[in-house]
């Protein structure tokens, strides 16, 4: 079973940090992170919880405010912005909303 998670940091973070965090999750997650502080992560491990990457983040940057929440259960979504940066939810999230408004990514003249 696949297992779903959201992962949020606060402001404090520097972008080298973020980048820390980012380079961790691509070697141990299907991950998306399109917003700076915050990162969805999927994994079909049964031994990762929200404890278990608290913890690896704490292990990354043991300092300011980290919320992970288990939200496996949950296939409900929407979203706004350009498609692109939505399609790791369409393919790995789960099904796409039936309306989904999008901003127009064709060149403007």
């Amino acid at each position: 079973m696949s297992k779903k998670f959201i992962v949020f940091v606060d402001e404090e973070f520097t972008k080298e940090e973020r980048n820390a965090i980012t380079t961790h999750f691509k070697n141990r997650y299907a991950y998306w992170h399109w917003i700076g502080n915050v990162w969805l992560l999927t994994t079909s491990r049964e031994d990762d919880t929200t404890n278990s990457i608290r913890n690896e983040m704490m292990s990354l940057v043991n300092r300011g405010s980290i919320v992970v929440l288990d939200v496996s259960q949950s296939s409900g979504w929407s979203a706004f912005g350009s498609k692109k940066k939505f399609e790791w939810l369409h393919n790995n999230w789960s099904k796409k909303p039936e309306s989904f408004p999008e901003l127009d990514d064709s060149p403007q003249f």
